[in-house]
C-alpha cells in the first residue's frame, strides 16, 4: 500500500491543521506496513521544525505566496506522484480535491476527500463538486457536515465515511485549586469573518453574570483582526476589568487556561446560507475543554450538538441570546457540583469516542473499505 496525503497546512494551530497532524499519526498506527508521504500546500515556515507524523513531509520549500504556490504545486505535485506511484490519495481539504482527482487519474490511484464544514456547506465551483462526486470516499468530520453535503451536492450516502476530530490532550478531572476566581474561557480566532463564534455575545452576557457573581472573570484566548472591536465593546459595557484578552498562547499556557477555568463558553452560530455559510464544522476546542473535565456552554444547533448534550455535559443556548448565555453561565458557576458532574461526563465521552485510539480504529475500518489493507 502506497499512500500520498495532500493537506493545506501541517504546521499551523487551527483545527484543520491539527486534524491533519492527527490524521497522519493515526494512519501510521493504523497501517504501519504502508508507505506514506505528506505534501502540504503551505511551505514550511522559517524556523519551524517538521512535526512527528510517522511519514516524511515532501515539497516543504517553494513559493511563499498562495497564488504562486498553487501554480507551483499544480506543476510539481503530479511529477512527484508519477515517481511515487501511490495506490491511494487522501486530500484533507476540498481546496486540494481537484488536484488529487487529476493526479489519481494520471497514476491510476483512487482518492478520498476530507470535508470539515463551511468550505463545503455552500455552493461549490464545478471542479470541487466534480472531485467530490468522483471520490471513492468523502470523509466527514461530523455527521452534520455529511448531511449538508448530501443534501446540497447530491453525494450518495454510501460514499460517506465518518472520521471526527480528536484531542490528544491528557484527560484530567476538572478540579481547580483554591482559593479560586470563578473563570469563564473561550478559545478561538477573533476574526471579523468568524464573528459567528460568539465572543461578542458572551461579552454582552457578562454584565448580567457580574450582577450575580461580581468576582467572575472572562478569559479570551486567541487573536485576530476583530480583537480591537471586542476590546472596545468590553470598555463600552463597563466590564473591561473582568475581561482578559491574552492573545495566542503556547500549548502549555493553553493547557493551564483549560485547567483553571470553571466553564468553557463558545455559543457558535450556524448559518446555512448557500453563498456564505457560517459555523463550526466540528469544534475541537469543545473537546479540549471536555478533556479537562469542564462543562460547556455551547449552541443549540449545528455540528457541535453531536457531542454537546444538553443537561449531560453542556448547556445549549440560543447563540443570538446574551440573556440565555448569561443564565447558563450563572447556573454553572452557582451549582459547582452539577458543573463538576457535567464536566466528568464530558471527559468520559472524550475518553470513549475522541482519542487517538478511536481515530486509529476508525481509520483501520476505512482502509479496509478502501481495499488498502
Amino acid at each position: 500500500m502506497r499512500i500520498l496525503i495532500l493537506t493545506t497546512d501541517v504546521w499551523g494551530v487551527g483545527g484543520i491543521e491539527r486534524y491533519s497532524r492527527s490524521f497522519c499519526r493515526a494512519l501510521a498506527l493504523a497501517a504501519p506496513e504502508s508507505e506514506r508521504w505528506l505534501v502540504s500546500a503551505r511551505p514550511r515556515p522559517s524556523g519551524v521544525a517538521d512535526p512527528e507524523l510517522g511519514c516524511p513531509i515532501l515539497l516543504t520549500k517553494g513559493p511563499k505566496t498562495w497564488t504562486a504556490r498553487k501554480l507551483w504545486l499544480a506543476a510539481t505535485f503530479p511529477l512527484l506522484a508519477l515517481r511515487l506511484r501511490p495506490t491511494h490519495l487522501f486530500a484533507l481539504h476540498i481546496n486540494l480535491a481537484p488536484l488529487a482527482q487529476w493526479v489519481a487519474r494520471m497514476t491510476g490511484a483512487s482518492y478520498s476527500i476530507v470535508i470539515h464544514g463551511i468550505e463545503v456547506w455552500g455552493i461549490l465551483p464545478y471542479p470541487k463538486w466534480r472531485s467530490l462526486r468522483g471520490a471513492q470516499k468523502v470523509i466527514a468530520v461530523s455527521r452534520f457536515t455529511a448531511e449538508m453535503v448530501r443534501q446540497r451536492h447530491g453525494i450518495p450516502e454510501h460514499q460517506f465515511a465518518f472520521l471526527p476530530n480528536i484531542t490528544d490532550l491528557p484527560l484530567t478531572d476538572g478540579q481547580v485549586s483554591l482559593p479560586h476566581v470563578p473563570t469563564l474561557l473561550t478559545v478561538g480566532r477573533m476574526a471579523k469573518e468568524e464573528r459567528y463564534k460568539g465572543h461578542e455575545v458572551v461579552l454582552k452576557a457578562m454584565p448580567q453574570v457580574l450582577r450575580q457573581i461580581p468576582d467572575a472573570r472572562y478569559v479570551l484566548v486567541g487573536d485576530g483582526d476583530d480583537r480591537p472591536h471586542l476590546e472596545r465593546l468590553a470598555q463600552r459595557l463597563g466590564i473591561a476589568p473582568s475581561v482578559a484578552f491574552v492573545g495566542r498562547v503556547s500549548d502549555d499556557a493553553l493547557t493551564r487556561h483549560y485547567a483553571t477555568c470553571d466553564v468553557f463558553v463558545m455559543p457558535s452560530k450556524t448559518v446555512l446560507d448557500p453563498k456564505r455559510p457560517k459555523g463550526e464544522g466540528f469544534g475541537i476546542v469543545y473537546l479540549e475543554a471536555m478533556a479537562h473535565g469542564k462543562p460547556v456552554v455551547g449552541p443549540n444547533y449545528g455540528a457541535p450538538t453531536e457531542f454537546l448534550r444538553h443537561g449531560e455535559n453542556a448547556l445549549l443556548v440560543d447563540p443570538d441570546s446574551p440573556s440565555e448565555v448569561a443564565e447558563a453561565l450563572v447556573y454553572l458557576l452557582t451549582h459547582p457540583e452539577e458543573a463538576c458532574r457535567m464536566g466528568e461526563r464530558g471527559r468520559q465521552l472524550v475518553a470513549k469516542e475522541f482519542t487517538m485510539d478511536t481515530m486509529v480504529r476508525r481509520l483501520k475500518n476505512l482502509l479496509t473499505e478502501l481495499g488498502q489493507r
